[in-house]
């Protein structure tokens, strides 16, 4: 439903100047909710048919906040801009951003809604981690060779890593693995991250992994281990009387004591009202005024919509020029470079840089 521009602004100044803001953060909020409603129940239109038919596991049906700070720009855009500084423009950009701008147009109309987009993103995401957990002891059996015991050692990932990128078994076994020698620059780096992040996953012995144990150290974002610790995570952090749930009050009344803490940094940026709008909508989804760990599980999950629209609406915000709340393609080439870095296009590398 579009509210005339006359009839909104007459609304607007007949308030008292002291609501302005207020007014500002309700219209934006209303407008998010629309968001929602139209993904969830879209319009029985011509134009929707092809949206209607979009599975059910990949309709977005949630609201997403963008993280604002004093700036406009929120944590998350900040991080995909510094992204997009540092990449270098690939020679096929072009022809990667219109593949995706064509699978993402439902309605073929030339032009990318929130709707849309959040949409493929979500769907990105889901098929990711769906082939992570797929392909994750496909992988872990090519690695354990010598020998085959259902365990990973770091001196067979090394081999395996290093096959990965062309060295042949010859020069593999004349590297001095404590300096990694003969190896260049970038080759070294990328193994000195590797080890780090394998002892961070080496919960059972440093020095090999288990199945479980090998998924968390290549694909964080698809470990339930993981997941249960992020949960872990948000009761340490607000459950104030340790009964192993929150309520609104404990999500929504935090206060500014601990901001290097990820979950605590989070909560502070955002006010009392959303907080407590995000654990109605989108934690407390039995309405018992409670979340216990499932709800929680599925809150952090990196397959719940409000992920995938909060990436839409912050590609929006860098993009959507003429703010007409489309993406043309041209503007879509326009930010290649944020688009490249983003979940729309890079889904894999983005979640894991997040999760690590």
């Amino acid at each position: 439903m579009k509210i005339p521009i006359n009839r909104l602004t007459k609304l607007l100044k007949s308030m008292p100047k002291w609501s302005t803001t207020m007014t500002v953060t309700v219209c934006l909020y209303v407008l998010f909710i629309m968001v929602v409603l139209s993904i969830s129940f879209p319009l029985k239109s011509s134009s929707s048919h092809k949206i209607g038919r979009i599975e059910h596991n990949d309709r977005v049906n949630d609201i997403a906040y963008l993280d604002d700070d004093a700036n406009g720009l929120g944590q998350n855009e900040q991080k995909l801009l510094q992204r997009a500084r540092d990449l270098p423009t690939a020679i096929n950009r072009s022809d990667i951003l219109r593949d995706a701008f064509k699978k993402a147009d439902l309605d073929g109309d030339d032009a990318l809604s929130l709707q849309e987009l959040a949409r493929y993103i979500n769907r990105r995401i889901r098929t990711h981690i769906e082939a992570s957990i797929r392909n994750n002891p496909i992988i872990f059996s090519e690695i354990d060779q010598s020998p085959r015991n259902g365990l990973i050692t770091w001196d067979e990932y090394y081999t395996y890593f290093l096959k990965q990128l062309g060295y042949d078994d010859a020069f593999i076994q004349q590297i001095d693995r404590k300096r990694n020698s003969n190896l260049d620059r970038n080759t070294k780096d990328l193994l000195i991250r590797d080890k780090a992040l394998w002892n961070e996953a080496a919960r059972t012995d440093t020095f090999f992994l288990t199945l479980d144990e090998f998924l968390a150290f290549k694909h964080p974002e698809s470990s339930a281990a993981n997941l249960l610790s992020l949960v872990d995570d948000l009761l340490r952090q607000f459950d104030e009387d340790g009964d192993d749930h929150l309520t609104m009050d404990e999500f929504s009344n935090v206060v500014a004591d601990d901001l290097d803490d990820k979950w605590r940094q989070y909560m502070i940026e955002k006010n009392t009202f959303q907080r407590q709008e995000e654990f109605k909508r989108l934690i407390d989804k039995n309405h018992d005024g409670v979340a216990d760990r499932s709800e929680l599980l599925t809150y952090v999950s990196p397959k719940h919509p409000r992920h995938a629209l909060q990436e839409a609406a912050i590609l929006f915000n860098i993009a959507d020029l003429n703010k007409d709340q489309k993406l043309s393609l041209q503007e879509l080439e326009s930010a290649g470079n944020v688009f490249m870095v983003s979940r729309m296009i890079n889904t894999s590398q983005t979640f894991h840089d997040d999760f690590r």
